[in-house]
């Protein structure tokens, strides 16, 4: 895809993630503490070994929509 066509969707995500707040539902789980740039989820596809909570970085977080995949710990989109 060619970057013009991204940016309306680019321009949405960044709109979004300037709402997040404590209780706001991510890919992944729910905010539960906002610290600057950095945002702590629940997470909720946990797998066993790793915590069921996780820092991001604000640009690293994606709206409920998107569904969260867990691979060795690492949040993604699905």
């Amino acid at each position: 895809r060619r970057a013009q066509d991204l940016a309306p969707w680019k321009a949405r995500i960044a709109e979004w993630r300037k709402t997040l707040q404590l209780g706001s539902d991510t890919f992944c789980g729910p905010v539960i503490e906002v610290r600057g740039p950095m945002i702590k989820i629940a997470v909720r596809v946990q797998l066993p070994g790793f915590g069921n909570e996780a820092w991001l970085k604000t640009h690293e977080v994606y709206p409920a929509n998107y569904g969260c995949r867990n691979v060795n710990g690492r949040l993604s989109p699905n």
